[in-house]
């Protein structure tokens, strides 16, 4: 698993903020009062409008800083070299690098 992919969690969230603002939106319209009888279900549906401002925000800034999380270790691996095989050493290299006699 890379470390691209371990962002499943903070994907998660961000939905999860998502579908809030989306639910505290729609619960916020729906309580609106159509008559003056009702003005508490007016004050209920402002706190509903500011909570949904505010988990939109919250989502907002965890994509940010997914995004940019994601693009530095993008470039980070953009400057790492590839894997290659590695040779065996032969008996000629190593006698050669005095590693064995001879």
């Amino acid at each position: 698993m890379s470390a691209l992919t371990r962002s499943f969690g903070t994907i998660v969230s961000i939905n999860a903020h998502l579908l809030g603002a989306v639910l505290y939106g729609w619960l916020a319209y729906v309580l609106w009062p159509t008559d003056i009888i009702w003005w508490g279900f007016g004050f209920i549906s402002m706190i509903c409008g500011f909570g949904s401002g505010l988990a939109l925000i919250e989502a907002l800034k965890k994509m940010t800083a997914l995004y940019v999380r994601d693009r530095a270790l993008a470039s980070y691996r953009a400057q790492a070299k590839s894997q290659t095989n590695a040779e065996l050493a032969s008996n000629d290299a190593l006698r050669k690098a005095g590693v064995i006699d001879g």
